[in-house]
């Protein structure tokens, strides 16, 4: 079975690999798509690069196609779309700016630092190179993800963070930027007790951050003010078992800033 590693570790291999001549799209990628050798502009590659590193795993991607929309929609279409607040690594990444058409490049996330997107892309520069990648008003980003196979991870050893949970985005509030969490503590069975965390971190450099947060069961609302460019850590399971509930809750969390970036970690204790 195909992991998301798998696949990152296949395009992390083709790095640097460049048409020939530069400036020709007289690449790999393309003459395996097209099954011969092309050249010329109506030949943009970077589809066809990211359809070829699913070549052994069709089904995990659905189409093979040089345009990125293609891609993108058949993603779609298999309910493989998420949110930029949930991508990660190994998902695939489209690109829509004003110069072109529906979409207009296409990449893989090598991994995700806040709001920039670390990724690996065919035909940027007339090569396979990583880029740093992140929104803006010029350009909006779409992200699926195949369905992968997760490896069974590794019992963690004490101490070691056993679960970290991304937001689910969730409809907004008037001015209110609003993203749930399901801890899930309830299902970690082999476990004397968790502790639970909300992460919250103000990526803006310039502006302070007001958070409201709450659980269910109630604990009561909660606020904080994050100084720009600042995280904090909030024990969750300390406020909700103060409220005397002792299972799973869900956590969720509001904010005006666009540039807050949220999430759940979960420790274990173990039995002996």
């Amino acid at each position: 079975m195909t992991t998301a590693n798998d696949i990152l570790n296949l395009a992390r291999s083709q790095i640097g690999i460049c048409e020939q001549p530069i400036g020709s799209n007289n690449v790999k990628f393309n003459t395996w798509i097209y099954g011969h050798p092309v050249s010329g502009k109506n030949y943009p590659w970077c589809a066809a690069f990211v359809s070829w590193l699913f070549k052994d795993n069709k089904d995990l991607i659905h189409i093979f196609s040089a345009y990125s929309g293609a891609i993108l929609e058949a993603g779609r279409q298999h309910g493989e779309e998420v949110s930029i607040f949930q991508a990660a690594s190994g998902d695939i990444i489209v690109f829509d700016t004003p110069i072109g058409g529906i979409t207009d490049h296409i990449g893989i996330v090598e991994w995700r630092d806040g709001n920039v997107f670390h990724t690996i892309e065919g035909n940027t520069g007339d090569c396979v190179k990583r880029r740093d990648r992140a929104q803006s008003s010029n350009c909006r980003l779409y992200f699926t993800r195949p369905k992968y196979s997760t490896p069974t991870p590794p019992k963690p050893k004490r101490g070691e963070e056993d679960m970290f949970i991304p937001p689910q985005e969730l409809p907004k509030q008037g001015a209110l930027y609003v993203w749930g969490f399901a801890d899930g503590a309830n299902q970690l069975g082999w476990y004397d007790a968790v502790h639970t965390y909300l992460n919250i971190y103000n990526e803006s450099k310039t502006e302070a951050a007001e958070v409201i947060f709450f659980t269910s069961p109630a604990s009561g609302e909660h606020r904080e003010t994050l100084k720009p460019w600042t995280r904090k850590s909030i024990n969750l399971g300390n406020l909700v078992r103060s409220a005397g509930h002792n299972g799973g809750f869900t956590t969720i969390v509001k904010c005006k800033s666009i540039n807050l970036v949220s999430g759940v970690s979960v420790f274990p204790e173990y039995k002996d």
